[in-house]
């Protein structure tokens, strides 16, 4: 009679020792996952961010070029007036073709630099879309890693009543 008391008090104890570790790893579990989610949001955080920078950005690009296309305008304008005053006198028309070629070296390095802010606006607009799906992607992570948090305090709690009863 004596052993099966002791084995019985061996046995609630190894129970409640159990329980114990059991409450013991979904507490670090809980720990772990709410310090993942903690990230998650954080780069939720920073990839909204950097959409928002690359977005004022390409706004700053798109006036510039418009700005940059008027000059074109104005300069291509000067130019066919210069072409058409062309019949001038010999020095007159010396100095009008030297005008001619500065415009349309003028012409071509706004053409070039519209063509380069154009690449950036497009190279801004990838990033854009790559920061939007990973905005999505943060979300839904941090969507998941909330319930999976709610089903370890879930599991947790169980474990803190199964403690309880235990002892």
């Amino acid at each position: 009679a004596v052993v099966s008391t002791q084995s019985g008090h061996y046995g609630g104890k190894r129970q409640l020792f159990e329980a114990k570790e059991e409450l013991s790893l979904q507490a670090r579990k809980i720990k772990r996952d709410s310090e993942i989610l903690q990230q998650k949001e954080c780069d939720l955080k920073t990839a909204t961010e950097e959409l928002a920078i690359a977005t004022a950005e390409n706004a700053q690009k798109r006036d510039q070029i418009r700005g940059l296309e008027g000059q074109v305008r104005e300069l291509t304008r000067q130019l066919a007036t210069k072409t058409e005053e062309g019949d001038l006198q010999k020095d007159q028309v010396e100095h009008q073709v030297a005008e001619v070629e500065r415009l349309s070296q003028e012409i071509g390095k706004k053409n070039k630099m519209i063509s380069g802010l154009r690449d950036e606006i497009r190279d801004n607009s990838n990033l854009q879309k790559s920061q939007s799906e990973s905005i999505d992607t943060f979300k839904e992570e941090i969507r998941s890693g909330a319930c999976t948090l709610a089903q370890t305090r879930d599991e947790l709690a169980l474990a803190s009543d199964k403690v309880s009863v235990l002892e």
